[in-house]
C-alpha cells in the first residue's frame, strides 16, 4: 500500500514535484478507502455501542469505541499526510521553477556566446571580402590600361566588378536576408537558382576574362 509515497520519503528515488504528485494520488485513494472504511465501522459498532451502554457493559464498550478510534485515527492520519504532502509538492515545485529559470539562463548565455562569435565570424569574413575585392578592383583598373578599343568596349557589357553577382551570392546564400534582391532580375531564389544564374565569383571571373581575351590559351597536349 501506498508504495509510491514510501518510496518518496524514503529518498528511494528522487523527491519531484511529479513523483510527491504521484504519491499524492496514491494517498488520496487510500484516504477515500479510510471515509469508507470508517463509515462501516460506523455503521456496524454504533448499533453495538448503544446495545453495551444500555447493558452497561464496560468491556464491550471500550472495545467498540477502541474499533472506532482506530478507523477516525487512520482517515486523521491519511488527512494530516495530505497536508504535509501539499506542502512538500508546493517546495518541490518551487525547487524546480528555480533550477528551471537557472538552466534557461545558462541556455540564453549559451547562445548569446555563440551569436556573438557568429558576428567576430562574419566580421572576419567581411574584413576579408573587402580586402580581396579591393585587390580584385585594382587589378581589373591595371588591366583597363591594356585593353584596346574593341575590348573596353566590351567592358562595358560585362558587370567587371562583381557587385551585381556579389549581390546575388548574398542574396540567395542568405535566403533573402542580405544582399540586393535586384539583382535578381525579378525571379525568386529559387528560381534564379534553378535556372544557373548564380555563378561562383571564380568562375564568372574566368568567363570575364576570357570575353575580354585576357587568358592565356590552353597549350597543346604533348602526344
Amino acid at each position: 500500500m501506498l508504495e509510491k509515497l514510501r518510496l518518496i520519503f524514503s529518498k528511494a528515488e528522487p523527491e519531484t514535484s511529479a513523483g510527491l504528485l504521484a504519491a499524492r494520488e496514491e494517498l488520496e485513494v487510500a484516504r477515500v478507502a479510510a471515509v469508507e472504511e470508517l463509515r462501516r465501522v460506523q455503521a456496524e459498532k454504533n448499533a453495538a455501542l448503544v446495545e453495551a451502554i444500555a447493558a452497561d457493559d464496560d468491556k464491550a464498550r471500550a472495545s467498540l469505541r477502541k474499533s472506532l478510534a482506530a478507523a477516525q485515527a487512520e482517515l486523521d492520519e491519511i488527512t494530516g499526510a495530505l497536508v504535509g504532502l501539499d506542502a512538500r509538492i508546493e517546495a518541490a515545485r518551487a525547487t524546480e521553477a528555480g533550477q528551471a529559470a537557472v538552466e534557461d539562463a545558462a541556455q540564453r548565455a549559451a547562445l548569446a556566446r555563440q551569436r556573438e562569435e557568429a558576428a567576430s565570424a562574419m566580421q572576419r569574413s567581411l574584413e576579408s571580402l573587402a580586402d580581396a575585392f579591393k585587390r580584385f578592383d585594382a587589378l581589373g583598373r591595371r588591366i583597363e590600361g591594356k585593353l584596346t578599343r574593341r575590348h573596353i568596349e566590351a567592358r562595358g557589357e560585362i558587370d567587371f566588378d562583381l557587385l551585381a553577382n556579389i549581390g546575388a551570392q548574398l542574396a540567395c546564400r542568405t535566403g533573402g536576408r542580405l544582399g540586393d534582391m535586384n539583382t535578381l532580375r525579378g525571379y525568386t531564389i529559387g528560381e534564379f537558382q534553378a535556372r544557373g544564374l548564380l555563378v561562383d565569383l571564380p568562375e564568372l571571373a574566368k568567363r570575364q576574362n576570357a570575353r575580354l581575351g585576357l587568358t592565356a590559351p590552353d597549350l597543346p597536349k604533348a602526344a
